[in-house]
């Protein structure tokens, strides 16, 4: 069981950004962060540790291989998208 008032944080870095420590019952920690400091962890990698991250995110996630060759699949049907005139959504 998870208690609020057993948790700790710590900064991530240099930045603002915590990360939040929950000791689990059976010894396990659990590490919460918000997204931009996840993404602040993941830039702060080196390219190789990047695409090693990205290569076990499926596994970390609990994606099964179905799942993932679905998503690889649907990946196809949205090219249309990779054009001028929609860029500027790209970095929303």
């Amino acid at each position: 069981m998870v208690s609020p008032r057993n948790h700790s944080h710590r900064k991530l870095g240099r930045s603002n950004e915590k990360v939040h420590l929950f000791p689990l019952t059976n010894g396990t920690i659990l590490y919460v962060m918000t997204l931009k400091t996840l993404e602040k962890a993941i830039q702060m990698l080196k390219p190789e540790e990047q695409r090693k991250f990205l290569r076990d995110l499926p596994a970390l996630i609990r994606l099964s291989k179905e799942d993932l060759a679905r998503l690889k699949a649907a990946e196809k049907s949205f090219s249309f998208w990779n054009n001028p005139e929609d860029s500027v959504y790209d970095h929303l």
